[in-house]
């Protein structure tokens, strides 16, 4: 049994006849009125339901609702004379292909918790890391996290991705997930007796008050800088089978929705 699924709605055109272009304004529309039960429609400004080869598909809308879906894709296809349409159970955006092994395997995806030990970039602006235990991970320019990385020298990571070998089995990173900052901010405590701000007195170690004059030695204060997040590829590179960020919560949603009369498989 499965655990997660979603719906696409897909719609056809005339193969002898010159594809429509998809005006983005009814696209941005429907995207706004049916998210985040439809994912991945538009980028910025760019339509990312139709495809651009030679194929009859005229448009697909994924999500994780039946009636969003078909909401979207029926006006779309009324609108853009589609000759028919068809909507379908599937694990796009379930994250499916996702491996939950640890072992570097060619060809396989892989799931790794490691420490990042170094950040370099090559001329094209990928970034090269080292991770613990000798293992290599590239991120492509597009994941948009070299500012991030930079930053995370020390962090405990877990990174996933396809590895593929090329002499040390290096991770294609699909994604990123920052489970510990190395990084701590050191602060004075405040006051036990009035609660006024505390400042260092000299070589001493005593700490004085600056409301109520108290003085003591008082232990330092440690927070974390809880720079955590997790990094995916920007809207318009994910693969069909990776789960978009709007997704998260959502899982399992698909398999428990009432199918609506017009369905098809």
């Amino acid at each position: 049994m499965p655990v997660d699924a979603t719906y696409e709605f897909i719609a056809y055109r005339p193969e002898d006849e010159e594809r429509p272009i998809i005006e983005l304004g009814d696209v941005r529309l429907w995207d706004d009125v049916t998210g985040p039960f439809t994912f991945l429609n538009i980028y910025n400004d760019q339509v990312l339901i139709e495809p651009h080869g030679p194929d009859p598909v005229l448009f697909g809308v994924r999500g994780d609702s039946p009636y969003h879906v078909l909401a979207m894709g029926n006006y779309l296809a009324s609108k853009y004379n589609a000759i028919g349409w068809i909507i379908y159970m599937t694990n796009q955006g379930t994250d499916e292909h996702r491996s939950r092994m640890g072992e570097f395997i060619p060809y396989r995806n892989a799931d790794s918790i490691s420490t990042i030990t170094d950040v370099a970039f090559d001329e094209q602006g990928h970034a090269l890391i080292t991770l613990s235990g000798k293992r290599r991970a590239i991120a492509y320019r597009h994941l948009g996290i070299s500012r991030e990385l930079t930053g995370c020298i020390g962090c405990l990571v877990q990174v996933w991705g396809g590895v593929k070998q090329d002499g040390d089995f290096s991770l294609y990173m699909e994604g990123l997930r920052v489970l510990h900052d190395r990084y701590v901010e050191v602060r004075n405590p405040r006051c036990p007796i009035c609660g006024g701000p505390m400042e260092s007195v000299g070589r001493s170690g005593l700490l004085r008050c600056k409301r109520c004059g108290f003085q003591g030695k008082l232990p330092k204060i440690l927070i974390p800088r809880n720079r955590w997040f997790l990094a995916s590829p920007k809207a318009s590179e994910y693969r069909h089978l990776m789960k978009p960020v709007t997704r998260i919560g959502l899982e399992g949603l698909a398999l428990y929705m009432p199918k609506p009369f017009l369905w098809v498989y």
